[in-house]
């Protein structure tokens, strides 16, 4: 279904015509309480990110601006927040260093794009046990697009993380 915008009265219309009885949210912005609330059991949103440690955040970038050398996503309950509901599914997954800090973010995002399609499969499949089990967040950090000296530090950390994991395959053979 189109519509003119997430939170138009149009989509309201047509979220409630359509009679859901979950709602999934797949990269979409600010939903309100007026869509999100529709559905019987609520609407899901698939974050990019570790909750809460990531709220708003890209993928892989606060990661490596933190010096993490992993990333991963969560499943959670959209709420009257941004990236503040209770979770459903989360995974860790590894950041993919690559020659260039954009190949590393580029095949960082896309295994989250894989993992996360088949946790979302997961969550719905057994969706009843997921929202049995669901915890909620505690305090999280907020993210935004980052400053030139937090790309600096961003950069600097990819170089670091990168030489060292290049130094852990050499030493397993594996790659």
């Amino acid at each position: 279904v189109i519509s003119e915008g997430i939170n138009s009265a149009q989509t309201v219309e047509k979220m409630k015509a359509c009679q859901a009885d979950l709602g999934l949210s797949l990269g979409n912005s600010y939903i309100s309480s007026k869509v999100f609330s529709i559905p019987r059991y609520g609407m899901l949103n698939l974050h990019g990110e570790v909750l809460p440690q990531f709220q708003n955040a890209q993928s892989v970038i606060w990661q490596l601006f933190e010096g993490s050398d992993h990333t991963g996503y969560t499943i959670h309950q959209v709420d009257k927040r941004i990236d503040t509901g209770d979770i459903l599914k989360q995974e860790i997954i590894p950041i993919e260093f690559r020659g260039t800090l954009g190949e590393t973010v580029t095949a960082s995002c896309a295994a989250i794009l894989k993992r996360s399609a088949l946790g979302m499969i997961e969550v719905i499949d057994h969706f009843d046990r997921c929202r049995q089990e669901r915890k909620s967040q505690g305090a999280g950090k907020s993210y935004t697009t980052p400053s030139l000296l937090q790309f600096i530090k961003i950069y600097s950390n990819y170089k670091k993380l990168k030489k060292s994991h290049v130094r852990d395959i050499g030493n397993s053979g594996k790659i």
